[in-house]
C-alpha cells in the first residue's frame, strides 16, 4: 500500500480524569497537527531545527509548553528577559509561518459530569471526534487508498496506521 502525503502528530493538554477535576482547569484538550509532508520536510522541520540551535546551540530540545510557560527545565533559560524576549516572538513567527492543519477537541469536563450519570471518558471522546475529522479531512484530500501514520506521544512513542 502506498503511503499518504500527510503526516499527523498528536498531543493532549490537560487531564482527562474525571474522578478530581480542577476548577482552575476544568478542560481536556486532545490536537492533532495534520502536515503535509513534503511542506513539514522542506520547512516546518528546518525552522523548528533552527530555533532549537539559535537557542541551545543543538536540536535535542523537545518544546513541552508546560516548561516553556514555567521556565523549568531546559527553559531555565527563559528566566533572563532579553532570551525570554527573543524566544517567545520567534515561536509565534515558526506557528504562524508554519502550514499545517490543526484539529482539536475541547472537553469541559464539569459540564460533561454535570450532564450525564456515567460519562464517557473525555480521552475518548476527543480521540473519536478527531479521528472522524481526520478521515474527512483525507477523503477529501484523496487519500483514504493510503497509509497515513498518526503520531501519538505518551509514555512512548505509538503509531497508528490508516487505511
Amino acid at each position: 500500500m502506498e503511503y499518504s502525503d500527510y503526516i499527523v502528530y498528536v498531543d493532549e493538554s490537560g487531564d482527562h480524569g474525571l474522578g478530581n477535576i480542577d476548577p482552575n482547569h476544568p478542560v481536556f484538550v486532545l490536537a492533532f497537527c495534520i502536515f503535509e509532508k513534503q511542506s513539514y520536510v522542506s520547512s516546518v522541520v528546518p525552522a523548528v531545527q533552527d530555533l532549537k540551535f539559535r537557542f541551545w546551540g543543538h536540536d535535542g530540545i523537545i518544546l513541552h509548553s508546560h516548561e516553556i510557560r514555567k521556565a523549568k527545565g531546559n527553559f531555565n533559560i527563559l528566566l533572563n528577559p532579553n532570551t525570554r524576549g527573543a524566544f517567545l516572538p520567534a515561536v509565534d513567527a515558526l506557528l504562524r509561518g508554519a502550514d499545517f492543519t490543526l484539529v482539536a477537541a475541547v472537553i469541559d469536563k464539569s459540564k460533561l459530569v454535570r450532564r450525564y450519570v456515567d460519562p464517557a471518558d473525555p480521552y475518548e471522546i476527543a480521540l473519536a471526534f478527531c479521528m472522524e475529522r481526520l478521515q474527512r479531512f483525507l477523503m477529501d484530500r484523496n487519500q483514504t487508498d493510503k497509509q497515513t501514520h498518526v503520531m501519538v506521544s505518551l509514555l512512548k512513542v505509538q503509531t497508528w496506521i490508516l487505511n
